[in-house]
């Protein structure tokens, strides 16, 4: 089916920069276009990124497999699209059969993934004709949805959204869809808003900000009650979860242009600046035989010869060894290749080297975060120098000439000896490389190193800590680059001004909406985009609000903007691990049957372990 606009659409076309995010028509794109409840998911950022997340390609699949709903995807357009599209009076537009989103669609659902994309989303709104507010819509207006990790603070964001699902989707999207076909069945036309709302606010997850608000004990209020909490929507036997046999297969190329699997989902480390480690506890592995399974549907479907095995720690999953060598054994097709992206230093073992080396190499990615040992306890990640370099120098041994590592600066007690020893582990990783590539190799040598400003996260055993100051932050770049001296050794820097902007951003409450929706009208946009970052716009614009973009130190005990969100990790174990934190104190991997009591399992899930 094709729209009225479709015609001026492609007019606009040749006039923009990468008219093919806007064409749609992909390889395996579903072509249903009917169904009881639609939904449009909409990705707050351009097609090349919003089609790298697997959960957008996840809950396309689950939707449209089912008869009675239909999906279609929406990207935010980029700059000059916005222009024109506003130019020709043409509406923020589906991308599957290019229809309005606002009169074509009972829900309107946002990946929240990174706070930098939240004036995209009001972008987006503006864009569709749909009312920026909650309560300035009425019945012409789709339902407005957000989920994804900047949900477990969705404070800062409210006034912007109808409802929110806190935690995952699998099952929730098909119950609140359900639940918005029995409205329209009940009523027998559009139904109103305040109904549907009423109905969906009994689902669990759901969460309805218009319905009350945050009271003095961090708790929401809703009609004189009070300490409610919004609890976290956690699923079960991840191993029978849907995968995506026939995910769609992109005209251009994407972030993560591969087949992506998740093996696995959640982390026991407990890294403590890690909000994905902390919010999607317990840990759950999929089965061997159900990851090769999905590897080659996905190959056969899309024709992508690379696979990339998703999870937060992917070396920590209990067959990984066996996984890799099941996968390496589907082809022998020399451009063949798998990439772990979160890959744990000290469990990188030579089987693991030996299998995915039997493939096309790529780079390996390590991420020590810190530089010294007594700050790594901090973090608790559980890294010794001697783990490091044992795990480097094997690369090396194993014939990869190119790594990539993570770092961190500003973390808690971090002082000027911890950040130089960045640089010194940096330095002993190339003498290292240099020991074992001898000859004309040594000048294949190089090491990408990326070096991330701390953003404190919300139920994280961080998340009362004060983020530094830009020239702070810039000061302690300067130690790095002053103490590495080779240039094998490539340094990647954030913006200072932007860690400060996401932290603020992070762990704001209700009124910092204000601020966002003044960054939106002085022209913010596509924050998280290099050339398009202004830090004055967003220091005018919480000025305006009433606000300072820098932030401050929260006190332990005082009441938190997210204190009603419930992912059921208690708040006084995360008080314990920032006590343990302070004098460098480490807590045992659960999976060791050394249990930390965090509250997450309360006897009910537990981890589940695939070979078990």
């Amino acid at each position: 089916m094709s729209s009225k606009y479709e015609r001026q659409l492609y007019e606009i076309l040749p006039d923009v920069r990468r008219p093919s995010r806007y064409i749609g028509a992909e390889w395996n794109q579903s072509s249903k276009d009917t169904g009881d409840v639609s939904i449009a998911l909409a990705y707050p950022d351009v097609y090349e990124i919003g089609m790298s997340n697997l959960g957008l390609q996840l809950l396309y699949d689950i939707i449209n497999s089912h008869e009675r709903f239909h999906c279609e995807r929406v990207f935010a357009p980029w700059i000059d699209m916005e222009a024109e599209m506003q130019k020709k009076g043409l509406p923020l537009l589906s991308l599957e059969t290019k229809v309005p989103i606002k009169d074509s669609f009972d829900l309107f659902g946002f990946s929240l993934q990174y706070e930098l994309t939240f004036t995209n989303v009001l972008r987006m709104l503006r864009l569709a004709g749909i009312p920026l507010r909650s309560e300035e819509r009425d019945e012409s207006c789709p339902l407005v949805i957000g989920g994804g990790p900047c949900a477990f603070n969705p404070e800062p964001m409210a006034p912007f959204f109808d409802l929110f699902l806190i935690g995952e989707a699998e099952d929730a999207i098909l119950e609140i869809l359900d639940t918005v076909d029995k409205e329209k069945q009940k009523q027998n036309r559009k139904p109103l808003r305040e109904e549907v709302l009423k109905s969906l606010s009994r689902i669990e997850g759901v969460y309805i900000p218009a319905k009350g608000e945050i009271n003095g004990s961090s708790r929401f209020t809703e009609k004189g009650e009070q300490g409610l909490s919004i609890k976290r929507r956690v699923m079960t036997g991840i191993d029978n979860l849907s995968i995506p046999k026939n995910p769609v297969v992109p005209y251009m190329e994407t972030i993560h242009d591969r087949c992506v699997i998740e093996v696995m989902r959640g982390c026991t480390r407990g890294c403590r600046f890690c909000q994905a480690g902390i919010v999607y506890r317990p840990t759950r592995e999929r089965k061997v035989d159900t990851v090769v399974k999905a590897v080659s549907e996905q190959i056969k479907a899309t024709g992508y010869e690379d696979v990339s095995l998703s999870s937060l720690s992917t070396t920590d999953h209990s067959q990984i060894v066996e996984m890799l060598e099941a996968i390496a054994n589907l082809s022998k097709s020399p451009g063949r290749s798998i990439s772990l992206p979160s890959m744990r230093t000290d469990q990188f073992s030579v089987d693991i080297a030996a299998t995915i080396a039997k493939m096309k190499r790529t780079g390996l990615t390590f991420a020590p975060e810190a530089g010294t040992e007594r700050l790594r306890r901090v973090i608790n990640k559980g890294l010794t120098e001697a783990q490091i370099l044992e795990a480097t120098t094997k690369a090396f041994k194993m014939g990869w000439s190119r790594l990539k590592l993570y770092f961190m600066i500003g973390l808690p007690t971090e002082t000027d000896e911890d950040v130089i020893g960045i640089a010194q582990l940096l330095n002993k990783i190339l003498s290292a490389a240099r020991d074992e590539l001898k000859g004309k190799n040594v000048g294949r040598i190089k090491l990408t190193v990326s070096v991330a400003s701390f953003v404190p996260k919300p139920h994280t055993p961080f998340q009362w800590i004060k983020t530094l100051l830009p020239e702070e932050i810039e000061r302690r770049q300067k130690l790095i680059r002053d103490n590495v001296k080779s240039k094998q050794i490539f340094l990647r820097w954030h913006d200072a001004s932007v860690s400060v902007l996401e932290a603020a951003l992070a762990r704001g409450g209700r009124e910092t909406a204000n601020a966002i929706e003044n960054a939106c009208k002085l022209g913010a946009g596509f924050d998280s985009w290099t050339e398009r970052f202004e830090f004055e716009i967003w220091k005018e614009a919480f000025s305006l609000a009433g606000m300072d973009v820098g932030e401050k130190a929260i006190n332990v005990g005082e009441p938190l903007p997210w204190g009603h969100i419930d992912t059921g990790i208690d708040i006084d174990w995360l008080k314990r691990e920032y006590e343990l934190a302070t004098s460098a104190e480490e807590t045992e991997d659960c999976r060791d049957n050394l249990c930390s009591e965090c509250g997450v399992c309360r006897g009910k899930i537990g981890l589940e372990i695939a070979g078990e």
